[in-house]
């Protein structure tokens, strides 16, 4: 998105008077679209975007913040440019939990995670229901995991003429042993289960009112005080096994591959060798901080006292999601080399992992044994 800058100031100078400075703030580890915007008496986030994404931000501010503490809006939405619009939210104090894991020590971190679950809590508890399949498929939630797959995403990342699916098409060999199943046959078993859900779309499933993107990137805090942020995906019609989803992977390996590649390959210390139709990994060793593995558990833990799991039959699974999380984030055809290899092992770890057991993503008793 273009952002005419002058524009904004021109908008909020009229807003708010002539004493207004604006800063461009960060969103996980790069420089996002919105801003800071300081009078002599108050600071606003200036958020920016399509008039589409900033409504749908709006719409998910106002069903999760009887529950969850976020930042209010504060103005009408405002034109500056071919459908880029912005609007003033309160600004809180504090810093992304993403950029506290390695600052903090663990028992902090831990303490964070179960004060978040806990404010969790109350909206799950207030929320749980059954509703249709198709208002569930047809959910704003939807455009970050089956969308993706059945859309434009997957075409763009996995289309013939990509680098990863060359790979993904080849028989895969892990620590000597073959793998009976390729990339390409996981995702169109993953594909079938979608049609399945499409074709018994009267069903229904139980649902929450969810966030379905509170990964740490998306939670500010000021000392141990914990704020929820970028409520756009957030839909009544989230399952329990979504919700989970992108924090469970986001903040347990996610962040490696988007921006800490140098020390995913530090982590994961492997081999590989490739021929015209096999690719061969050795694993040699695997050294992920264990506070990650850790915090992914008290997600578990917390959420496995609200949700039976297992008895929500018609969704799709966590590894599901989980699998959706991994090959649909980013295009994986634009990671190094090594970084794909490593990608399509955890892929495999994931497709064979128990998610009750964070660490058997990376010690796979299928791959291991």
């Amino acid at each position: 998105m273009e952002i005419d800058e002058l524009k904004i100031y021109q908008v909020l100078t009229k807003k708010l008077g002539s004493n207004i400075k604006l800063h461009r703030v960060s969103k996980t580890y790069s420089l996002s679209d919105n801003f800071i915007c300081k009078t002599s008496d108050r600071i606003y986030f200036c958020k920016i975007g399509s008039k589409n994404k900033i409504s749908n931000h709006i719409n998910g501010e106002r069903m999760i913040n009887k529950y969850l503490p976020i930042p209010k809006t504060l103005s009408p939405i405002y034109e500056i440019g071919n459908d880029t619009f912005l609007y003033l939210q309160e600004c809180c104090d504090g810093k992304l939990l993403a950029y506290l894991i390695d600052k903090y020590n663990n028992e902090k971190i831990i303490q964070i995670e179960k004060s978040k679950e806990i404010l969790l809590s109350n909206l799950y508890k207030s929320t749980l229901k059954y509703s249709k399949i198709s208002d569930y498929l047809s959910s704003n939630s939807q455009e970050l995991f089956i969308n993706r797959i059945t859309g434009d995403r997957f075409s763009k990342f996995f289309g013939k003429d990509t680098e990863i699916a060359r790979l993904c098409l080849k028989q895969i060999f892990i620590n000597n042993k073959k793998i009976p199943i390729t990339v390409d046959d996981i995702f169109k078993l993953l594909l079938k289960k979608i049609e399945f859900l499409k074709e018994n779309s009267s069903e229904s499933l139980l649902t929450i009112v969810g966030h379905a993107d509170l990964h740490h990137g998306n939670i500010i805090v000021d000392r141990t005080k914990v704020h929820v942020i970028d409520p756009e995906y957030a839909s009544e019609f989230v399952t329990p096994n979504m919700d989970i989803a992108k924090p469970y992977y986001n903040d347990l390996i996610g962040v490696l591959f988007f921006h800490h590649q140098a020390k995913l390959e530090e982590s994961l210390n492997l081999e590989f060798n490739e021929t015209d139709s096999e690719i061969y990994i050795d694993v040699k060793e695997i050294l992920i901080p264990k506070v990650r593995i850790d915090i992914t558990k008290i997600k578990i833990q917390y959420r496995k006292t609200f949700f039976d799991f297992s008895s929500n039959i018609r969704d799709l699974s966590i590894v599901d999601y989980l699998i959706m999380c991994h090959t649909l984030n980013r295009n994986p055809s634009l990671y190094p080399k090594k970084i794909q290899i490593i990608f399509i092992y955890i892929l495999y770890s994931i497709y064979y992992m128990d998610w009750e057991k964070p660490e058997s993503l990376f010690y796979n008793k299928f791959i291991f044994q």
